[in-house]
């Protein structure tokens, strides 16, 4: 009879076991390239295999966002925009057992690239002699 109690509650734990899921907690920051963080950014994150996920967070006014997952196992996709920012995406696998992992976003703005694609274009050898040229023509 001993056998059989032990047995029965073997049993009623199983499905509890296979329910369980192991939570996760991401946090982080989002800022720019300057370290200045960027307030009301859009955090979206969706789980490649479980198809129907999609969260959506917004940063608050110091640029940080914060979120639980029911699921700690799987990797999630974090994609990371702002208006005037080209956005970032990055696969995120959050950590479990009552740890928080940290993962920051920096965004470059959109002057700042094509700043530096005017700079690369102007360096560029037949632009750069063509300019170089244009100098010395006009210093005479």
């Amino acid at each position: 009879m001993k056998h059989v109690r032990v047995l029965i509650g073997a049993l009623m734990l199983i499905p509890s076991l296979v329910l369980a899921q192991a939570q996760g907690r991401i946090k982080g920051v989002v800022s720019t390239t300057s370290g200045k963080p960027i307030s009301g950014a859009t955090v979206k994150m969706t789980c490649p295999e479980i198809t129907n996920f999609v969260r959506t967070l917004t940063t608050n006014e110091q640029g940080e966002y914060a979120t639980i997952v029911a699921d700690g196992t799987k990797q999630y996709l974090f994609h990371v925009e702002a208006a005037g920012y080209q956005p970032v995406e990055n696969m995120v696998k959050p950590l479990i057992g009552g740890q928080t992992l940290e993962r920051n976003f920096t965004l470059t703005s959109v002057k700042e690239i094509q700043d530096r694609l005017d700079k690369e274009a102007m360096e560029q050898p037949g632009i750069k002699d063509q300019r170089e040229a244009f100098e010395a023509l006009n210093a005479g």
